[in-house]
């Protein structure tokens, strides 16, 4: 995807979870009190499976995506990095 690899490491849940429940006041405390209720559901995505799946789009709508996910997502990881590096100025901080 990104052309760089990826070093995995096992994290008990048990583990995670404390680790994730510290996350909450962290954002509070740090200003981003806006992703604190994301915690559990990120942690939940983790662990078991993506809770976000478009079966009632292709029931109900009959919705048959362009770009499989395998695809789609290494792009938009890709152009993701492609941002976040061009919007980079020389001191190595974010322009506005």
């Amino acid at each position: 995807g990104l052309g760089c690899r990826v070093r995995r490491i096992h994290v008990p849940t048990a583990v995670a979870k404390v680790g994730f429940g510290v996350l909450k006041p962290f954002f509070v405390a740090i200003g981003r009190g806006d992703l604190a209720p994301h915690t559990e559901g990120t942690l939940d995505m983790l662990t078991r499976n993506n809770p976000f799946t478009s079966r009632r789009a292709r029931e109900e709508l009959g919705w048959v995506p362009t770009t499989r996910p395998e695809v789609g997502l290494p792009e938009a990881f890709r152009s993701w990095k492609a941002r976040a590096t061009s919007s980079l100025d020389t001191s190595g901080s974010r322009s506005s």
